[in-house]
């Protein structure tokens, strides 16, 4: 009786065993039927990772559910981060780094200056709030490098946040400066949000472009039933899909091809519907009848580059006076135009970057990169040949060899800001800071 068992156990066990090889290898063959190629089991993973927990869409950043979740109405700004909220995440992590309760990451602007201290204000929008998170002390230590700083106190002081845009920056330094902030020297990185964020997100909703981003849903009285219980389904989605990727992280599933597969489905699926919903939201807006509370004052244009050419003047226009305000409060000045992988021959991209940096090459803002860049450069040179210590950093990865693009936006990997933080730190330096 027990040699039976013990057979039909074996037999059993070969069974499984058989229909496991047979589930694995079939799963090669469904996946390049299905998807025309082979299992990128590399990539999958990364998409397991908790920091890849986001859905991704062909959003500059987050949508606006998520955005008006971490933020608050500012009555000067348009918005700032919430403070009071137990944990922060931007750039899809959990940041360490407190908020104050003025809504920006770090110290407050509003720091107690001492007398050998230097205090340094980076503003800008995403680009800088990264340079900014990850970066500060490669800027620090690439300042006390010279001779002038090597002995001073550095404090950087953020006042940059994601999605920021002129004239926001400029209010941000009138405000601080009203309230009695001290700052010895103002960095300004900024110019891909200014040129794209009006093309992609105000213009199609019929909001002044030189208002903050998403203001139509910052500035509403009430959202009506129909926007609301698409938010809540996007909420959910997103939820699902982290559920199911900590299943499928789990233990040895991670390695099975066929579990890898069904990730990949269920994965593709679930950002296929956030796009969906996503895209609903933005339909809904449009057709919903706005009052001027929402969309500002009317804005026409020729083109898309009489658009980019206003965007380069406000931008520009708000460069110098923000310098005029500087000057007039002994700060130093500098302006930095960041680096965007949709410039042309801006870069040679790496093939990790070929898969990931440009894969936003169809959508609006590649089009309004390559498009108005050129009119932030021609802005950029007026600004240089007014006096203002500006610097065009667009080629600055230019031979670059190395990948240096994380995302399909505009962002940067350590070793990009570390980079930009040197440049940054050396255009600085090299500044005579006995000059008036």
């Amino acid at each position: 009786m027990q040699k039976i068992l013990k057979t039909k156990a074996v037999a059993c066990f070969l069974i499984i065993t058989i229909a496991l090889i047979i589930i694995e290898v079939g799963s090669f063959s469904f996946f390049y039927i299905k998807y025309g190629k082979s299992i990128p089991k590399e990539e999958i993973h990364k998409t397991l990772l908790p920091s890849n927990e986001t859905i991704q869409t062909a959003e500059v950043e987050d949508p606006p559910p998520t955005l008006m979740k971490d933020h608050v109405l500012h009555p000067y700004l348009g918005y700032v981060r919430n403070y009071k909220k137990s944990q922060h995440i931007f750039d899809e992590k959990v940041v360490k780094i407190p908020v104050n309760p003025h809504g920006f990451f770090g110290i407050s602007p509003l720091e107690k200056k001492n007398k050998d201290e230097i205090h340094i204000a980076l503003m800008g929008g995403s680009v800088a709030t990264q340079l900014f998170l990850y970066s500060k002390d490669q800027l620090i230590k690439k300042l006390k490098e010279s001779a002038f700083f090597k002995n001073k106190k550095l404090k950087i002081i953020s006042m940059a946040l994601g999605g920021m845009k002129q004239p926001q920056q400029l209010l941000a330094l009138n405000l601080f400066l009203t309230l009695g902030g001290k700052f010895d020297i103002v960095i300004n990185l900024d110019g891909f949000n200014e040129i794209a964020l009006p093309y992609l997100e105000n213009i199609p909703v019929n909001v002044y472009p030189f208002y903050p981003r998403f203001w139509h849903f910052y500035a509403a009285k009430a959202i009506d039933t129909d926007v609301a219980g698409m938010i809540g389904k996007g909420v959910l989605i997103k939820e699902e899909r982290e559920y199911w990727r900590k299943v499928f992280s789990w233990g040895s599933l991670k390695h099975s091809s066929f579990f890898l597969t069904v990730w990949y489905a269920l994965n593709k699926q679930k950002q296929n519907e956030f796009t969906k919903i996503h895209n609903q939201i933005r339909e809904s807006l449009k057709l919903r009848l706005k009052s001027p509370q929402q969309t500002g004052p009317e804005y026409t244009f020729d083109s898309p580059d009489s658009l980019f050419k206003d965007s380069a003047d406000v931008w520009k226009n708000s460069s110098l006076q923000m310098s005029k305000i500087s000057k007039s409060n002994d700060i130093k000045y500098f302006h930095f135009l960041q680096p965007n992988q949709y410039l042309k021959n801006s870069k040679v991209f790496t093939e990790e970057e070929k898969k990931t940096a440009l894969a936003g090459e169809s959508q609006p803002f590649a089009k309004a990169v390559r498009k108005g860049y050129p009119f932030l450069m021609e802005a950029g040179q007026s600004l240089k040949n007014s006096g203002i210590q500006f610097e065009d950093l667009t080629a600055l990865f230019k031979k670059e060899t190395q990948t240096i693009y994380k995302d399909f936006c505009c962002h940067y990997n350590q070793y990009g800001n570390d980079l930009l933080a040197t440049k940054i730190a050396n255009v600085i330096s090299n500044h005579n800071f006995n000059e008036n």
